[in-house]
């Protein structure tokens, strides 16, 4: 059995000073090289706090390189390249003990979703509490063969591509779902039920319903409302 894990946390990486500085990761490719974590991270934020956040970040500890891919200072933007020491990390732990793991880094925090064995939930706990200050977990039983019955059957997919072949998705439309559903032998109140089955699958596949992983459900929660804005002056360094 698999349980899908979510942790938020803190911890001395360079990821800290996203809160120190009105920076905001965009999104961010993690990748282990032998010793090494080699990270490609888009930032926003304003100039000024874009600029002191670079300046830090290239004398932080645990950062062994960074290469600036990418500087649009009058648009708030940048893209790095970071090598990071992997001795110590979390995600030597990640790497160590999950099958999958996510990462998402917010206001200084960070926020770990993995898929663990359920008997190693515990042990991968107690190993990031080594080394970072945990703040939230959570955990909830997963299955990666769950989500099989959200995949198109054949008759979906032939329904599918016919409606697609006769033009009935274009705009205009080319045929009607009468047509269609004469084309497939079938009543048009069969063809109806069919497309919306198959609208549901694809949607939830689309929005990562079938792997919690690339749901943006697991990491946020609609009904809590975002922090407010900081509009503090840019310090001078």
């Amino acid at each position: 059995m698999l349980t899908v894990t979510k942790f938020r946390l803190s911890h001395e990486d360079w990821t800290q000073l996203t809160g120190k500085y009105d920076v905001k990761v965009l999104k961010r490719s993690t990748y282990v090289d032998g010793s090494f974590i080699l990270d490609t991270v888009r930032l926003e934020g304003r100039s000024c706090e874009l600029t002191q956040f670079l300046a830090e970040l290239k004398s932080h500890p645990r950062i062994e390189e960074v290469r600036i891919a990418e500087l649009l200072s009058e648009k708030g933007l940048a893209m790095l390249r970071l090598k990071t020491r992997l001795e110590g990390s979390v995600t030597q732990l990640m790497v160590r003990e999950a099958y999958e793991f996510r990462e998402l880094v917010e206001n200084g925090k960070e926020t770990w979703i993995a898929v663990v064995p359920s008997t190693r939930v515990s042990k991968l706990r107690e190993s990031i509490e080594s080394v970072a200050e945990v703040e939230e977990v959570s955990a909830t039983k997963f299955s990666y063969f769950k989500g099989n019955s959200a995949r198109l059957t054949e008759r979906e997919r032939e329904v599918l591509a016919t409606a697609l072949r006769m033009g009935y998705f274009s705009s205009p439309r080319r045929a009607n779902a009468s047509q269609v559903a004469a084309r497939l032998g079938m009543s048009k109140v069969s063809l109806t039920q069919h497309l919306r089955r198959i609208s549901g699958k694809l949607a939830a596949r689309e929005l990562g319903a079938l792997n919690p992983l690339d749901s943006g459900l697991v990491l946020y929660d609609p009904l809590v409302p975002p922090p407010p804005q900081r509009n503090r002056p840019c310090r001078r360094v």
